[in-house]
């Protein structure tokens, strides 16, 4: 499966790695599985790796918007969650960009901001000062 998910309960946090080519159908089935955990409450923080994804499209973008708002609908947190997205520079970087401001203008509840490494992704969810995001502007809130 290109997606493969961990869910860690202790730090409130959802670990994701999607790989290859990733489906319209298996983003379904990725956002379903994770809802369906009994160790998972959808105010989690997600961590999510795009590195090794070798191709997505604009329309899987605009569909990945449309599940996250979904998903952050009825979130219980005044903020929201937040979402470490950590792509290649690049093309890959321009349509998480793109996803980035779809969420925005959507006015969505979760916070969305891009890296290009894991360790400054980590750190930012942490809360921790070091983080700096790749994205230039504001962050999806």
């Amino acid at each position: 499966m290109p997606i493969t998910y961990h869910i860690d309960p202790s730090s409130q946090l959802v670990r994701a790695t999607f790989t290859d080519d990733v489906t319209h159908e298996e983003m379904v089935a990725y956002f379903r599985a994770v809802a369906a955990e009994p160790s998972y409450n959808r105010g989690f923080d997600r961590l999510i790796d795009w590195r090794a994804v070798r191709d997505i499209a604009c329309k899987d973008v605009h569909m990945l918007a449309h599940l996250i708002l979904e998903s952050t609908g009825d979130i219980i947190r005044p903020s929201g969650d937040r979402r470490a997205l950590v792509v290649r520079r690049g093309a890959q970087f321009g349509l998480a960009r793109m996803l980035q401001i779809i969420l925005d203008v959507a006015e969505c509840r979760a916070e969305l901001c891009l890296f290009h490494d894991i360790e400054h992704a980590e750190a930012w969810l942490a809360g921790r000062p070091e983080a700096a995001p790749a994205s230039q502007g504001s962050p999806a809130s």
